[in-house]
């Protein structure tokens, strides 16, 4: 699994994630990856995808719409 960090639409990083660690674990890791990221501009939001599959989007997508 794959978690990507935006900011203004764009991709500003990607980061593996073990898929192990199943869908709760790897949204787990991907929140507190990003609440710890402090270097630069911070994300925006970050996405968790297993292959072609969303699997959490965060703010959700009803919350970035408002």
């Amino acid at each position: 699994m794959r978690c990507y960090f935006y900011r203004g639409g764009h991709i500003t990083a990607v980061v593996e994630l073990n898929k192990a660690d199943g869908d709760d674990g790897c949204i787990r890791c991907a929140q507190n990856l990003f609440e710890a990221h402090a270097d630069g501009l911070p994300p925006e939001g970050f996405e968790v995808w297993d292959e072609a599959r969303l699997v959490f989007q965060f703010p959700l997508e009803a919350q970035a719409a408002q």
